[in-house]
């Protein structure tokens, strides 16, 4: 069932077993796990089923450090949550990112990578992905090039592509027709109401932005909305704990995560037609997937490298449709809406027409070379962070500033994993790299450096309340029925795009917390 929070004659008090605010990738996720069954779930989402300016202008706030982390840029605030225009990049965390590595300060989760196998198979269907291999390359290249990479020390992995699947239209019939989920749009959440302890949360207030007011009552609550709202949220509930809710620790709003992209080199091949096999995305009856490389575990602990996956791109000319493509993309990313979109989309469109094929067709432009693009992990870093500022939003709310830091050996591990995937190619005869000038240039980062408007680590998980803010069960250490989904609890991020380990870790929230209910 819908509830519009905007009609004034909507009812104003709610009640229930699960209280979900955020209705994204994971705040669906679990709405859909716990649909018919026992459990009663209010889902709350700021926006309605269409982007609103109104609402969107909520996630206004500043950006400090590297300007690639503007509260506004990437995230969109209505029903499905930022899927309404995610890519589809999927691929797990693997088993390292998950361990404690000696030579990065904070590293390790208090799970193992077994701990969520079960919850990533079920994900996928989630996510519409007909494969569920990420360790080999299915049909990709040939197997006597892999196993020459490989011999030099490096991994061959596979990104898997979802269709995308838009949440907030893909299961929007699934949710109304549960029997147990009651979905209420426009209802901003402004308030956690706690007892005097601040140990449990007793209510939810929230408002329309036309000043509808309501409250909600339920067993446990959990906050689903991405990894600055989250923070932004509990810092904003200080009204018995003044540093915010659940921050005893004191790293509440810290340890801000992104993925540094960028390109890294070119690639130098007389074996173009090798690299396209190898590398290139490749379509297939159960959906598409590309093949990409990583440095081995040994190099990582050798060289004590972060993880990072490294993609060779085909860079082909596409036209004037491509070109309007890219103009569009960068304007999204920096939180801008053109007012020119549909012209400019419908540009690439009929460009696209005219080459006779889409922007992965292997027989549509020309090659004009190959750069190699690196997906890199960031170090846990206290220093980067997510904090209130005294400016405030029509709703009240105080607004975020962002100040997302990255370190010199960020920038150094890098540089170190670029050159051994180079030193790999080129045992492989499979080219030779000439490095980007902004990586050799010492300590200082090029502005702007691309995020992946991968968003994680501002409300840890750590087994202890002293390093971290929510449990292995992601409840907050210090608030019995708290918790947090998304990849907020993410300790450390890795280099692979968040959104399948988000559902995944939101499949497992759902399941405990129907034990909790129900038990």
């Amino acid at each position: 069932m819908y509830t519009d929070f905007e009609d004034p004659n909507a009812l104003s008090e709610f009640s229930c077993d699960v209280c979900i605010v955020g209705a994204g990738a994971a705040g669906i996720s679990m709405a859909l796990r716990l649909a018919n069954t026992p459990v009663s779930v209010c889902l709350l989402e700021s926006g309605g089923f269409e982007p609103e300016p109104a609402t969107q202008s909520l996630y206004e706030g500043l950006s400090l450090g590297h300007e690639r982390a503007s509260p506004l840029g990437c995230r969109l605030r209505y029903f499905g949550g930022t899927t309404n225009h995610w890519q589809g990049w999927c691929a797990p965390l693997q088993e390292l990112d998950f361990t404690v590595r000696a030579w990065i300060p904070d590293s390790g989760w208090p799970l193992k990578r077994s701990d969520l196998d079960p919850f990533y198979d079920a994900a996928q269907s989630i996510l519409e992905l007909g494969s569920d291999d990420y360790e080999r390359p299915e049909g990709i290249g040939d197997e006597a090039s892999w196993r020459a990479l490989q011999e030099e020390s490096v991994n061959v992995h596979t990104w898997q592509y979802s269709p995308p699947t838009r949440f907030g239209k893909a299961y929007r019939e699934a949710l109304d027709s549960a029997n147990n989920i009651h979905v209420v749009l426009h209802a901003n959440v402004i308030e956690l109401e706690t007892n005097h302890h601040a140990n449990a949360v007793e209510s939810v207030h929230f408002q329309s932005l036309g000043g509808h007011a309501g409250h909600l009552t339920a067993r446990c609550y959990v906050l689903a909305c991405g990894a600055m709202e989250n923070a932004r949220l509990l810092l904003q509930s200080d009204g018995v704990q003044s540093s915010g809710l659940g921050n005893q620790s004191g790293t509440l709003g810290r340890y801000f995560l992104q993925h540094p992209e960028r390109k890294v080199a070119s690639v130098l091949t007389d074996s173009a037609d090798r690299l396209v096999h190898l590398f290139d995305r490749t379509r297939a009856n159960n959906g598409s997937s590309r093949a990409h490389l990583t440095c081995s575990k040994q190099i990582q602990r050798r060289y004590s490298l972060l993880n990072a996956g490294f993609d060779i791109i085909p860079q082909r000319h596409f036209g004037s449709g491509y070109d309007a493509l890219r103009g569009v993309v960068h304007d999204i990313r920096q939180g801008e809406w053109p007012n020119d979109l549909d012209t400019r989309v419908w540009t690439m469109l009929s460009d696209m027409r005219q080459l006779g094929g889409d922007l992965y067709d292997r027989a549509s432009g020309e090659i004009a070379g190959f750069d190699l693009v690196a997906h890199a992990e960031q170090a846990p870093n206290p220093e980067s962070r997510v904090a209130l500022t005294a400016e405030r939003d029509r709703l009240g709310m105080r607004k975020l500033q962002v100040d997302w830091r990255l370190t010199s050996d960020d920038k150094r591990s890098i540089l170190e994993s670029t050159l051994r995937i180079g030193e790999a190619l080129a045992s492989a005869n499979l080219g030779r790299i000439k490095i980007e000038e902004w990586l050799l240039d010492g300590d200082s980062w090029p502005q702007p450096i691309w995020s992946g408007c991968h968003h994680m680590g501002t409300t840890r998980m750590s087994d202890s309340p002293d390093t971290g803010v929510v449990n292995r069960d992601s409840r907050l250490h210090s608030v019995r029925n708290l918790y947090l989904a998304g990849s907020s609890i993410f300790p450390t991020g890795g280099y692979v795009t968040p959104t399948l380990t988000i559902v995944a870790l939101a499949l497992r929230l759902a399941d405990h917390l129907q034990g909790e209910v129900t038990s």
